[in-house]
């Protein structure tokens, strides 16, 4: 699996962000958590782990 440098990548803005401050606080909670939780899912693939990997995706798109 390829990293992005987020430096080069640059931040991306959230919308939700700009209709209520009050999400950069979430928004920052999970972009912190995120490089882990890809980390897992591939660990999972890689392993052939199908459904810790249909876990894994399942929490990501539910954030938790």
């Amino acid at each position: 699996m390829s990293e992005i440098d987020a430096r080069k990548a640059g931040p991306i803005p959230s919308e939700m962000v700009k209709e209520d401050p009050s999400f950069a606080e979430l928004a920052a909670q999970f972009v912190e958590g995120l490089q882990e939780r890809l980390k897992n899912m591939d660990h999972a693939i890689r392993a052939a782990d199908f459904e810790r990997l249909r876990v894994a995706a399942h929490q990501l798109k539910g954030s938790g």
